[in-house]
């Protein structure tokens, strides 16, 4: 978690009767950081970078971490997860987990497990 200015400076600029609220740059910088990882996520993909992707959406919680989401943002949950989808499901739907990603855990050491301990998912 970083510092900020505006956090700093208790959310006023100036002082008296001339302050003036500016709003937390926290959010702001949470939706830039959302868009960021979401273009390098599909940068990933589509260049067949899947070990990398998946550390990267595996660690997206981590990179967000302390910065709130604005009001009109769904929580992570609720975007990648249908209620009735067990987790398990949901974790090889969002890595794009393959049967011949199973079939290599042994020589790579990469696993569900590892991914799911890695984004704080077990």
């Amino acid at each position: 978690q970083g510092r900020f200015t505006c956090c700093h400076l208790g959310h006023m600029l100036g002082e008296g009767a001339d302050a003036e609220a500016i709003p937390c740059d926290r959010v702001r910088i949470r939706s830039v950081l959302m868009e960021l990882i979401a273009a390098k996520v599909q940068h990933l993909e589509s260049t067949r970078q899947l070990t990398k992707m998946r550390w990267l959406l595996c660690s997206q919680q981590r990179l967000l971490q302390g910065l709130p989401m604005s009001g009109a943002e769904e929580p992570d949950d609720a975007r990648i997860q249908p209620a009735s989808e067990p987790p398990a499901m949901r974790l090889r739907r969002i890595l794009r987990w393959t049967p011949r990603d199973q079939s290599t855990v042994a020589s790579s050491g990469r696993s569900l497990v590892l991914y799911a301990a890695l984004s704080n998912d077990l």
